[in-house]
């Protein structure tokens, strides 16, 4: 479902580095925070996913730049919101599992957890009491990168991190919290060369029992690591929702970078068909529009080409999903983190096939 609140141009196939302390650029971040830009409603146009299995396979993708540590960092705070509004159907059967937008083994020593599409940790199960919990450490402590100006208030302990700060920022104490003593610093940023539908399809491949022709391409790093797996996610009943949490465009290998077919999703689309699920991707990305955008607005770095974005337009309305923005613009010219006290519910009613 493209939502035209979101801007969405209805026939085509977001970002900026959010500049928010907690950055409520969640993955709920910008399910709802885009702009009106015609009368049409809620612009749906599908059947939200009528014919779709009850059962869902949430794959979140998340973005490990620097950039995205508020972004990311709210998705952990806010962990416990995600779980409660995914698991509001009596029969909800949804289990969630993160990976990044690394696709390659970056230091070549083998892949670590997020990296090629290998799952950060066990999937969760978000009918478990302990659903929220595990979101929330498996954000903050495994896969957001925190940089070095990450603040230390050096007031004392924090003994309490079962909910968001008490102000509203996020720091060294409380991730010591929530991790345990600077556990949160062993993660590693992400390649700054974002590959978000790559990555996912990796992802994919390590969970099926026979991989299809899509996963061996020449330019994958499959073959060479087809034997690391992501066991227990991926079931043969449910519907796949890849989730695509970042502030770049994609520049996945397997899109021509420049001419025809540059700011299409198709080699990622016809390798997604080969898998029997049906699989549905939804984006919280940059602040852009189609329409009128060369490029994103909002960004606090150096800009790049809207065709890297309308990627994920085009995956999003051929696979009926959703896309918001991660930033918005405010009156007066500025930027600010969008507003998303519905983003959840948003997601998780197209999640459940509502």
């Amino acid at each position: 479902m493209v939502d035209q609140k979101a801007r969405i141009h209805p026939a085509r196939h977001g970002l900026p580095h959010a500049a928010c302390v907690l950055g409520l650029c969640l993955l709920t971040a910008c399910i709802n925070s885009g702009k009106e830009s015609d009368d049409s409603g809620d612009g749906d146009t599908g059947q939200a996913g009528s014919n779709r299995s009850a059962v869902a396979d949430v794959l979140l993708v998340l973005d490990t730049s620097s950039s995205m540590a508020g972004a990311l960092g709210e998705t952990g705070v806010q962990a416990s919101a995600l779980i409660d509004a995914l698991g509001l159907a009596p029969a909800a059967d949804v289990q969630l599992a993160l990976t990044t937008t690394t696709a390659d083994d970056q230091r070549g020593d083998g892949l670590d957890p997020g990296e090629g599409g290998l799952l950060i940790a066990a999937p969760i199960d978000v009918g478990s009491p302990d659903a929220a919990t595990t979101l929330r450490e498996q954000v903050l402590c495994k896969t957001a990168f925190w940089p070095s100006d990450t603040p230390r208030t050096n007031s004392g302990e924090i003994t309490d991190c079962s909910g968001p700060p008490s102000d509203e920022v996020i720091t060294q104490e409380y991730l010591d919290c929530v991790c345990g003593f600077d556990q949160w610093k062993s993660t590693s940023e992400g390649s700054g060369i974002e590959e978000h539908l790559e990555s996912a399809l990796m992802a994919l491949c390590r969970s099926v029992d026979a991989p299809p022709a899509a996963c061996s391409e020449p330019t994958s790093i499959f073959s060479s690591t087809s034997d690391t797996r992501n066991d227990s996610w991926l079931r043969p009943d449910s519907t796949v929702h890849v989730v695509i949490v970042t502030d770049e465009g994609d520049s996945s290998r397997r899109i021509p970078q420049t001419g025809q077919g540059s700011d299409e999703a198709t080699a990622y689309l016809e390798a997604f068909a080969q898998f029997d699920q049906d699989i549905v991707v939804s984006v919280i990305g940059p602040l852009y529009d189609p329409d009128s955008d060369a490029q994103p607005r909002c960004l606090s770095g150096a800009g790049f080409g809207g065709y890297l974005v309308d990627r994920f337009f085009d995956a999003v309305t051929q696979t009926d999903g959703l896309y918001r923005f991660i930033v918005e613009e405010t009156q007066d010219g500025g930027c600010t983190a969008a507003a998303f006290t519905d983003h959840y519910a948003a997601l998780a009613q197209r999640i459940r096939g509502e």
